[in-house]
């Protein structure tokens, strides 16, 4: 838009509310500069939070120490498209 093209040296921009938009010659560089930024933002926000976000974990963790996340049986199952059987 606009703005990019007023701003050539931009990559991206952050929208409140709404999330990171980034742009480039091709879908790669448009992947990479997204990742690029949000590592840049997480080595920050390592930096500088004093605290957990959001106040800490509203649960307590109930898996044994350093067992690590809960096997995938207990995560939603998506998939898409959606299986179909098609009867000949």
């Amino acid at each position: 838009g606009e703005m990019a093209k007023a701003n050539p040296g931009y990559v991206g921009v952050v929208l409140g509310s709404h999330g990171l938009f980034t742009w480039g010659d091709t879908a790669k560089a448009c992947y990479e500069t997204t990742i690029r930024i949000i590592n840049k933002a997480s080595v920050w926000l390592d930096a500088h939070v004093a605290q957990p976000a959001f106040g800490g974990p509203a649960v307590a963790d109930l898996s044994p120490a350093g067992e690590g996340p809960p096997p995938l049986a207990f995560s939603p199952r998506r998939t898409w498209p959606p299986a179909r059987r098609i009867w000949l």
